[in-house]
């Protein structure tokens, strides 16, 4: 062993040029590794924690402009109003090979009527409203406010009036009432008049009116139930994965005690549910509580935050007294309450119309509804941002959109991708992963370089002093040692001292130019609470097996190539090496 080492230092030059390569080969080789394995973690876990969430809507064919008579300002108010010659239908999604991970759905808003417990509304409907019997103190045309007096309230809040303001407000031609006739009406209040004759608002129709008769009692009746029925009426929503709900998508829902629902229990159906935590306080329920829900009507129109907005105040009017009758439970079960959320400040200001959530609602597995509710839809619309959706496996987008456009009714869809930065993420770390394959490439090839040249002169070309070693004595066994163990040194503490100096350059390093290439909103990322570049411990710290590897493998490849070698050189007689010219 002594004479391998005094064999090396014989050329000290050549020796440590060998030493500094091998330690800055090894350096490379491991940075590069250790970047790669770094990466590619990185890149695993953001397909973890990213979702591509699309939701679609049918584009009208045309926005016409309705006009809507203001009695108080004597003029007409334009609306604009989509038009639809047909609804696209949702299984025009069902493409084939298409990169789904959950959906297409198209989510109805199911309402629940739960007797005995109390919403969250700030006032009830009712207040706002009144079913009644009334008649006219004289002939008159409603087209401003007239005196009416009640003939038979039915319900609703009268404020313990007799009579009222009563204004045929958005008709622009009224039809004339009649003193000694009895009309019956569902009516609420506004104050779009300046009134004069003695009432501070006036009532108008909004439920319609008409000349009291036997069917229009029974209409009106059966209207004031269903409206009574809707103080005591929470929305339900049946969804396939949390992740297919935009609010969810978006961070707009704040787990607050209990847990998420999950996929499993979302694909076979489990009777489970989730929700507000303001109606779970205001009813005194937990988690871990069964709550009872029987569905009665069907939306497949309009968003939940429609019908059950923070106000209180919206009304679908088809829900209420539908051809004269109330609508009945179509499917009713007993759910175990899983976790309870809130809203945050973005979805509780947002407009009514414009998120799928809505007051007080449960969320439930679509799968866990088993009964039909054809019977019970009181409107069918177009395909909405806010009703449908679909997940897509991230990066896919534009392999979907290529399948989307292969249809003739994708000229009427308008599909809208939110993958939270996953494409520009992706982008970066794909870059930053190419570059540490070709740091990788780069070590691998610079590091078989230098040890086949340190063997090269270190073993291969030292015949002679093989032979003439075995002419001393040494047994072939000795003589690899003699020939390896300097070499084998050399390679070990030059490539550990690069392997190991790696892992602090590259933990201590900061890409600024990687950095700023992978800034972007994490704002509905799961990596982080805001506009964020994406930086952890774990991210930042070297795999300690890649600094530890490296050495270990340049070690046993030095070895394994130098025991060829040497057994190559043991192979030629003594006797023919000293009679020869060293190569």
């Amino acid at each position: 062993m002594k004479n391998s080492f005094k064999q090396m230092l014989r050329t000290p030059v050549k020796a440590a040029l060998f030493f500094l390569l091998m330690a800055l080969s090894a350096a490379l080789l491991a940075f590069g590794m250790m970047l790669l394995t770094s990466t590619k973690a990185q890149i695993d876990r953001a397909k973890e924690q990213f979702t591509t969430l699309a939701t679609v809507s049918q584009k009208p064919n045309i926005v016409e402009t309705a006009a809507v008579w203001d009695a108080a300002l004597q003029t007409y108010t334009n609306v604009s109003v989509p038009q639809y010659d047909s609804i696209v239908p949702l299984d025009v999604l069902d493409i084939e090979g298409a990169p789904y991970v959950s959906g297409p759905e198209k989510r109805p808003t199911y309402g629940a009527l739960v007797e005995g417990m109390q919403n969250t509304y700030e006032f009830s409907r009712l207040q706002t409203w009144m079913v009644v019997e009334f008649t006219p103190q004289e002939d008159c045309v409603p087209d401003h406010p007239v005196r009416v007096d009640i003939v038979r309230a039915l319900g609703g809040n009268t404020s313990g009036s007799t009579s009222f303001a009563f204004c045929d407000h958005n008709n622009d031609n009224p039809a004339p009432l009649e003193k000694d006739k009895t009309y019956i009406g569902a009516l609420m209040y506004i104050s779009g008049h300046d009134l004069d004759i003695g009432y501070s608002v006036e009532f108008v129709p909004y439920g319609g009116f008409a000349e009291a008769t036997p069917e229009s009692r029974q209409y009106y009746e059966s209207f004031l139930e269903s409206f009574q029925k809707l103080d005591n009426t929470i929305p339900v929503l049946p969804t396939q994965s949390l992740n297919l709900l935009p609010a969810y998508h978006e961070d707009q829902i704040v787990i607050m005690e209990g847990r998420e629902i999950g996929e499993e229990e979302f694909r076979e159906g489990k009777a489970v549910c989730m929700i507000t935590s303001a109606f779970a306080q205001v009813n005194g329920l937990q988690v871990g509580d069964i709550l009872d829900l029987p569905l009665y009507f069907a939306d497949y129109q309009n968003p939940a935050s429609q019908m059950f907005g923070y106000t209180g105040a919206a009304v679908n009017i088809s829900a209420i007294g539908e051809k004269g009758t109330c609508p009945q439970p179509f499917f009713e079960e007993q759910y175990e309450i899983v976790g309870t959320y809130r809203y945050t400040e973005e979805s509780i200001q947002a407009m009514p119309g414009a998120t799928e959530m809505g007051r007080d609602m449960v969320i439930v597995p679509a799968a866990s509804v088993t009964a039909p509710d054809e019977n019970n839809i009181i409107a069918q619309g177009p395909m909405l941002g806010t009703t449908t959706s679909f997940q897509l496996k991230n990066g896919t987008v534009a392999q979907f959109e290529e399948a989307l456009c292969q249809l003739p009714e994708s000229q009427f869809l308008q599909v809208d991708y939110d993958d939270n930065g996953y494409e520009q993420v992706a982008g970066s770390l794909n870059r930053v992963y190419n570059t540490a394959v070709l740091l990788c490439g780069a070590g691998c090839f610079c590091t078989a370089a230098i040890v086949a040249l340190l063997l090269y002169f270190f073993i291969v070309k030292q015949k002679r002093r093989t032979a003439i070693e075995r002419s001393l004595g040494m047994s072939k066994g000795q003589c690899r040692v003699s020939l390896l163990s300097a070499v084998l040194a050399l390679t070990v503490c030059a490539s550990a001292l690069g392997g190991f100096g790696s892992r602090v350059v590259f933990e201590r390093v900061q890409f600024a130019e990687m950095n700023e290439s992978m800034a972007f909103s994490t704002k509905y990322s799961a990596w982080a609470g805001g506009e964020e570049i994406i930086e952890t411990e774990t991210d930042k710290s070297a795999p300690p097996a890649v600094a530890a590897g490296v050495p270990l493998a340049l070690t046993a490849f030095t070895t394994a190539l130098g025991l060829a070698l040497v057994e190559r050189n043991l192979l030629v007689e003594p006797v023919a090496l000293l009679g020869g010219r060293e190569e």
